[in-house]
């Protein structure tokens, strides 16, 4: 009685030997799986971090928006101005 007696009769299992190698390798891919769905939970929850520098990116603040909505042509510079000159005040008072 050998360890492929089951498959030489013709069934798939060999009462239960022949599956377990398939069910090693299951365990295997599904815990490495599960471990690299960890890894990228982590990182979308640690923030937005510049790999080479290891800086937190700079959050949007609305003088941020309002740079990058003149600089997609969104808004005129006369409207960035006055933008920038109201958010300026704010921060004065």
């Amino acid at each position: 009685m050998g360890w492929c007696d089951g498959f030489s009769r013709g069934g798939l299992m060999g009462g239960g030997r022949f599956m377990f190698p398939f069910l090693g390798f299951f365990i295997f891919i599904v815990v490495a799986v599960a471990v690299i769905l960890f890894v990228v939970w982590l990182v979308r929850r640690s923030g937005h971090t510049n790999v080479s520098t290891g800086h937190t990116a700079v959050m949007d603040t609305p003088l941020h928006v309002a740079k990058r909505r003149l600089a997609t042509g969104e808004i005129t510079v006369e409207e960035f101005e006055r933008i920038r000159g109201r958010l300026t005040e704010q921060t004065e008072t």
